[in-house]
C-alpha cells in the first residue's frame, strides 16, 4: 500500500504554494490540531510533523477515517518514510507550528463569538423569564437558561485548552529557535562552531566564483595557552577565550564573520577585503592582544596571538582547500616567533 501526500512533497522540495495550497494546509490543520487535542498526543515538533502528512492524505482524499483507521495510515506512513535532511525536516517542522499556531488561534476567535451569542442569548431568557408568570413556561426557559451556562462553561474549558496548545506551540517556536542557534555556536563564546563557520564560508567561495566578489580569511591562535591553563586554570582560561571573542566582535565590523574553531583557534572572514588590508586589520588586532592585561578575578592575564592570512584565489574550491593554505602561513608565524602575521604565499 502506497501512502503519498503531495503537499507535503511540495513542501518539502521548497517549490511554491499557490493559494489553494494554502487553504489546504489550514484545512490539515484543523483536523489535525483537533484530533491531536482529543487523543491527548503531546504537541512535539516530530509528532506535528508525523501527523501532519496522516492527515494530509486524508484531506487530499476527501475521505473520512475512523479514529482507527487513522492510526494504521499512521503506523503505514511513518514506517515507509525516508529520512529528509536536517534542513528540510527544519523548514517542514516549522511550516507546520506556523499553520497549527493560526489555526488554534482562529479556533480562539470562533469560540469567543460562539460565546458572545450564548452570553446574548442567555440575557433575552432571562429578560422573557421575568416576563412571564405561567410556572410551565417559567420553569421551560429557567431551565434553557441554566443549560446554556453549562454549555458556557464547557466553551470556556475548550477554550483553555486551546490556549494551553497555543502556549505549547509558542514554546516550541522557542525551544526549535534555540537549538538552531545553539547548534551553530561555540557553546563557551557564543560565536559561530566549526561546522557553521564553514558552511558560511562555502557559501562566500560559491559567491566568489560566480561574480568574483573577493574577501580574506585570517586564522589567529593564542601564544603559550597552555601556561596560561596551567598556571591560572582552566576556569580562568575560559575567560580568557570569552574576553578574546568580545574583543574581536569590538574591533571588527558587524558584517564581519567571527567564528571559535578549535581550542584556543579563531577564524575571522572579512567580505570585500583584500589580503592588504586584512594584513593592517590582523596586525591591529595582534597590537591590541600585546598590550592587553585580561584582568579576571583580580588576576592580570597577558597573551599575544599569532595569525595566518588569505585572500580568496581561483585555486581554491572548498572550505577545507582555504583553511588548509592559510593553517601553512599561520604555522609559519608560530615557527618565526609568535605574536605575528604571516600572509600565505603560493
Amino acid at each position: 500500500m502506497q501512502i503519498k501526500c503531495n503537499l507535503y512533497k511540495k513542501i518539502k522540495k521548497g517549490k511554491p504554494l499557490e493559494p489553494y495550497d494554502l487553504e489546504l494546509i489550514s484545512q490539515i490543520a484543523k483536523r489535525e490540531l483537533r484530533f491531536l487535542l482529543k487523543s491527548g498526543i503531546p504537541l512535539t515538533p516530530q509528532n506535528y510533523e508525523k501527523w501532519f502528512k496522516v492527515f494530509c492524505y486524508i484531506t487530499e482524499r476527501n475521505q473520512e477515517y475512523s479514529r482507527n483507521e487513522i492510526l494504521k495510515l499512521y503506523e503505514i506512513i511513518n514506517k515507509t518514510e525516508k529520512t529528509l535532511q536536517e534542513k528540510e525536516k527544519e523548514q517542514i517542522i516549522q511550516n507546520i507550528i506556523e499553520t497549527l499556531k493560526t489555526e488554534a488561534e482562529i479556533l480562539i476567535e470562533n469560540v469567543n463569538k460562539y460565546e458572545e451569542k450564548l452570553t446574548k442569548k442567555e440575557t433575552q431568557i432571562l429578560k422573557k423569564t421575568q416576563k412571564i408568570e405561567e410556572k410551565p413556561i417559567k420553569n421551560l426557559l429557567e431551565q434553557l437558561v441554566s443549560e446554556l451556562k453549562d454549555i458556557k462553561k464547557q466553551n470556556e474549558t475548550f477554550k483553555e485548552k486551546i490556549e494551553i496548545q497555543i502556549r505549547k506551540i509558542t514554546e516550541l517556536e522557542d525551544e526549535l529557535q534555540r537549538a538552531k542557534s545553539e547548534a551553530k555556536q561555540d557553546p563557551l563564546t557564543k560565536l559561530l562552531n566549526k561546522t557553521s563557520f564553514e558552511r558560511i564560508l562555502q557559501e562566500y567561495i560559491n559567491i566568489y566564483k560566480k561574480n568574483g566578489k573577493i574577501f580574506s580569511l585570517i586564522l589567529l591562535d593564542l601564544d603559550n595557552f597552555k601556561k596560561i591553563n596551567d598556571t591560572y586554570g582552566h576556569v580562568i582560561g575560559d575567560e580568557v577565550l570569552k574576553h578574546i571573542a568580545t574583543l574581536l566582535k569590538q574591533y571588527l565590523r558587524d558584517k564581519d564573520i567571527i567564528a571559535r574553531i578549535g581550542g584556543e583557534e579563531f577564524a575571522i572572514l572579512l567580505p570585500d577585503v583584500d589580503i592588504s588590508l586584512a594584513f593592517k586589520i590582523a596586525d591591529r588586532l595582534r597590537a591590541v592582544l600585546e598590550n592587553r592585561i585580561i584582568m579576571i578575578d583580580k588576576k592580570p592575564v597577558k597573551t599575544t596571538a599569532s595569525f595566518g592570512i588569505i585572500e580568496i584565489n581561483e585555486n581554491i574550491n572548498t572550505p577545507k582547500d582555504m583553511m588548509q593554505m592559510v593553517d601553512i602561513a599561520l604555522y609559519r608565524a608560530k615557527k618565526e616567533g609568535k605574536n605575528k602575521v604571516i600572509l600565505f604565499q603560493d
